[in-house]
C-alpha cells in the first residue's frame, strides 16, 4: 500500500476493511479494529481531505476547481495537445491561492489562532503519550491491580479469572429474603449477597469482580440500596434508623492461567463501602502473587528457542535415519 500505485491502494484498503471487520466479529478486542480502520487513511496522499473538500464541499461549489489532469486532453498517440501539467491549475495551487501562502525560504510567522491550535494539539499528543505509560507510576503489577490499565493499550497481555463473594453486615439483619438477593448467613451475622441478583449479565459480573474500582462502586451502591430500603421500613414502622451497612468482598483470582491456582485479590476484612472511591491505591487490594518456578519457565525470554525452532526437525531427521 505504501509503494504501489493508487489503484492498488484502493484494493488494499478494501482488504484491510474486510480484515478488521472480521477481527471485530470474531475476537473481542475493543476499539482496536475501528482505530485501525481510521488509520488506514494514512496510506493515501496527505492532501486527500482538502481535495475531497474542494471537490464536494461548499467551496468547490462556489469556486469549482478541476482535479489534476481533468483539463488535459490526449490524442490517439497519448500526447498532450492542450495544457501541460506545469501549466494546468491543480488543487495544491488553488489551496495556496486561497490561503495566501507562497513558498519562501523560511516558514511564515504563526498567527494567534494557529498558535492556539498547535497548543491544543500539543496537549492532546502529550495526553496520548502519558496515558499509556501512566501505570509505571502506580504501585504493584498493573495486570493484577488494574491501576492504569485503561487507555494503556495492554490488550491480550493478561487474562484474569476471579471468584467473588460479597458479604453484607450491619443494617437490618432481618431482611435476608430473596428480594434482596441474600444466599446465606454465617455465624457472625454476615449475609452473603448473590451478585447475579443485581448484575444480570455474565459480562457485568466478570468485569466487576476483576476491576477494583468497579467493585468499590458496587459496594457503595449496595450499601446505599440497603440503607434506603431499611430507612423506608423503619419509617413505616416508626422505629429508629440504623447505621450504614458494611460491605466486604472475598475475591480470589487467577492471572494468566498460572499453575499455582487462585490467590486472594481483595482483603475480606476491609469495608469497601467505607473507603473513598478514587483514592488509589486501595487498601483492600492485596499485593500481586509471585511467580512460581514453573510459571517463570513459561515466560518467552526463558524459552529454549533453539529446541522450539529446530527440535522438531531434528526428531524428524532422526526418525528418517532410523527407518533407513
Amino acid at each position: 500500500m505504501l509503494i504501489g500505485p493508487f489503484k492498488w491502494r484502493v484494493v488494499g484498503v478494501f482488504l484491510s476493511i474486510f480484515f478488521h471487520l472480521c477481527n471485530k466479529l470474531i475476537f473481542n478486542i475493543g476499539i482496536f479494529p475501528w482505530m485501525c480502520l481510521i488509520a488506514t487513511t494514512l496510506f493515501f496522499d496527505p492532501d486527500w481531505p482538502r481535495m475531497r473538500w474542494l471537490r464536494f464541499g461548499r467551496r468547490a461549489r462556489e469556486n469549482p476547481v478541476p482535479l489534476r489532469g481533468d483539463d488535459i486532453e490526449q490524442d490517439g498517440a497519448g500526447k498532450q495537445d492542450a495544457l501541460t501539467r506545469e501549466e494546468e491549475p491543480t488543487i495544491d495551487s488553488h489551496v495556496q491561492r486561497q490561503s495566501g501562502w507562497e513558498p519562501r525560504g523560511c516558514l511564515p510567522s504563526l498567527t494567534l489562532k494557529q498558535k492556539a491550535i498547535l497548543l491544543c494539539l500539543g496537549i492532546y499528543l502529550g495526553c496520548q503519550i502519558y496515558l499509556p505509560v501512566r501505570y509505571l507510576w502506580y504501585p504493584g503489577d498493573v495486570a493484577w491491580t488494574e491501576y492504569g490499565h485503561k487507555f494503556a493499550w495492554r490488550m491480550k497481555l493478561r487474562e484474569k479469572l476471579c471468584s467473588p463473594e460479597i458479604w453484607l453486615s450491619g443494617g437490618d439483619s432481618s431482611r435476608h429474603g430473596s428480594d434482596i438477593g441474600i444466599i446465606r448467613e454465617d455465624r457472625e451475622g454476615r449475609r452473603m449477597v448473590e451478585i447475579a441478583h443485581y448484575l444480570r449479565t455474565r459480562s457485568q459480573q466478570v468485569t466487576v469482580s476483576v476491576r477494583p474500582e468497579l467493585l468499590h462502586q458496587f459496594a457503595h451502591w449496595l450499601a446505599d440500596q440497603e440503607m434506603q430500603a431499611v430507612h423506608e421500613d423503619h419509617t413505616k414502622n416508626g422505629t429508629a434508623a440504623i447505621s450504614r451497612p458494611r460491605v466486604h468482598a472475598d475475591v480470589w483470582c487467577n492471572i494468566n492461567f498460572r499453575r499455582d491456582g487462585e490467590h486472594p485479590f481483595i482483603d475480606p476484612d476491609v469495608d469497601l463501602a467505607a473507603e473513598k472511591l478514587w483514592e488509589w491505591p486501595y487498601k483492600a487490594v492485596l499485593e500481586s502473587p509471585t511467580l512460581s518456578r514453573e510459571d517463570e519457565l513459561d515466560l518467552p525470554w526463558n524459552w529454549d528457542w533453539y529446541d522450539l525452532l529446530w527440535g522438531e526437525q531434528k526428531i524428524l531427521k532422526h526418525l528418517a535415519s532410523f527407518q533407513r
